[in-house]
């Protein structure tokens, strides 16, 4: 990550009540940038967007939006980075995602640290990238949702002919419902699952992914699963017995001699690392570890786009109506 200062003399729209240093959300639509301040600078800046649009949003914590459009929303990170010593961008509050099928852009969020559950409605094409979430459920028909280096800690459940790819994500408590036919491909992530057993995945695809529950019950044969390991507490008869394959490995829960610190219990601060031994011993069908670090995209929590940081607006705009603007921005070498 570099930084960079950008100075700024535009003619630029700007709610009321801007502070210097404020939590904000800019507004981009063509070559014009809205800028909105305060905790319902997300709701304000969406009212306001169309389908196509991007809207950033700095650190701080904003007061959550039903989402209704194609839009792009990019965060500055989800979580403290000691690196860009920047903070996290906090979506806090239950939301649904809605979007008409008319809508030819398809949803983006990038950068968020959400604190409550997502209700998926209508959402063709929404992609979830470097976010931590809570909850996500989908309704309806027809969602295709793509997860990437995103972290799930209550519950993604994917149902009713809705469609999910997660590649290097942390997934825990994770649920599919046998109602409806749903397709569930994760590459290279980290599973625990206890909704009922991992029998209730089905038509699915598991490749290179580390899956955690006490479950003995076997995936069914209609999924396709390869280079996986699973550790349980009780292995007397493999979560795998129904997969042609013999790529996949069981054992019992110790932890110890697969990850370098997870002891059975779910932490926001756990990166699931494997140990130096077991980077060697239990990898994928390329060649590289299972889990998150694995693949041709490890697992990386910094966000790919612009992070504002800081920005500093002047107190009054030119007698010909331009605004000075001082924007702060991290930018991913």
């Amino acid at each position: 990550m570099k930084k960079m200062i950008i100075s700024l003399v535009v003619a630029m729209a700007v709610t009321p009540g801007f502070a210097q240093s404020s939590i904000l959300a800019t507004l981009s639509h063509g070559d014009e940038t809205t800028i909105f301040y305060g905790g319902s600078a997300l709701r304000e800046a969406h009212a306001a967007a169309v389908n196509g649009d991007v809207i950033t949003l700095s650190s701080g914590t904003f007061s959550s939006v039903n989402i209704s459009k194609g839009i792009t929303i990019r965060g500055a990170g989800m979580e403290v980075n000691t690196t860009t010593q920047s903070e996290p961008t906090i979506i806090s509050g239950y939301f649904t995602i809605n979007i008409p099928e008319e809508a030819t852009e398809g949803l983006i969020i990038e950068g968020i640290y959400h604190d409550n559950s997502i209700a998926v409605e209508n959402a063709a094409n929404a992609q979830f990238i470097k976010d931590r979430l809570y909850e996500v459920t989908t309704y309806n028909s027809n969602n295709h949702l793509m997860f990437t280096h995103c972290r799930i800690s209550n519950e993604l459940f994917v149902r009713n002919n809705n469609f999910a790819t997660c590649v290097n994500c942390i997934i825990w408590n994770d649920a599919a419902s046998t109602e409806g036919n749903y397709n569930w491909e994760c590459i290279n992530c980290v599973i625990e699952y206890w909704q009922g057993g991992w029998n209730r995945l089905i038509n699915s695809s598991l490749r290179n992914c580390i899956l955690i529950s006490p479950w003995e019950h076997e995936i069914d044969s209609s999924c396709t699963v390869y280079s996986c390991v699973n550790i349980s507490d009780e292995v007397v008869n493999s979560i795998f017995g129904k997969i042609p394959n013999t790529t996949n490995v069981s054992m019992l829960r110790e932890e110890s001699n697969l990850f370098k610190t997870y002891d059975g219990n779910y932490k926001e601060t756990e990166n699931f690392e494997l140990t130096e031994e077991a980077k060697t011993k239990y990898l994928g069908q390329d060649g590289t570890q299972v889990g998150i670090y694995g693949g041709s995209l490890p697992y990386d929590p910094t966000p790919s786009n612009p992070q504002i940081t800081k920005c500093n607006v002047a107190a009054k705009s030119t007698a010909d109506g331009k605004l000075s603007v001082d924007i702060e921005v991290n930018i991913a070498k």
